[in-house]
């Protein structure tokens, strides 16, 4: 398990900078990230994962606190650069 500690900070200039701390972690053939501050509703602190499943390349997040199971499954098999139209 290879695990990141990190920091980002607010990008828009005129918004109080607002830091989160941020945890990312290669977990189980996985990347979780987890915030500070952000979870699920059974006390989960990874909010966004990576992984393969059924040979597709996803992202699955956590976006509600108040909800046990991930509200958005993004699949990025669409974003294969094999995928690109040239011209």
């Amino acid at each position: 398990m290879n695990k990141i500690d990190t920091t980002i900070t607010d990008k828009d200039d005129s918004y109080p900078t607002k830091d989160v701390p941020l945890t990312v972690e290669s977990v189980y053939d996985s990347i979780l990230i987890s915030a500070e501050g952000y979870g699920d509703k059974c006390g989960g602190k990874e909010i966004v994962l990576v992984e393969i499943w059924q040979g597709e390349l996803r992202v699955v997040i956590w976006g509600d606190v108040n909800q046990e199971d991930p509200t958005h499954i993004i699949s990025l098999e669409q974003a294969r650069e094999e995928l690109y139209k040239y011209g």
